[in-house]
């Protein structure tokens, strides 16, 4: 079992990571509505990119369900200016 500081560090770095391989998948060109065009999609540049995006973002997702889960009162007090 981690404790509450363990808990927010490893967050920490899940949302960063998540954050760089944001900006790697804003690197790919965009058509004139802002939307990813099909051909840069079907490029395995674009397909591996996206993967790790996704399982990264997963990760994210799950952990913080497990923050909330097990750490609703400090998070709160966090959120509150640690009273």
């Amino acid at each position: 079992m981690t404790t509450y500081s363990e808990a927010k560090a490893i967050r920490q770095s899940l949302y960063t990571e998540t954050e760089r391989l944001s900006g790697a998948m804003r690197t790919f060109p965009k058509g004139a509505m802002g939307m990813t065009p099909d051909n840069v999609k079907q490029s395995a540049e674009y397909q591996f990119a996206k993967g790790l995006f996704d399982a990264s973002f997963a990760k994210l997702r799950m952990f913080n369900a497990y923050m909330i889960k097990n750490f609703a009162r400090e998070m709160r007090a966090d959120r509150r200016g640690g009273r």
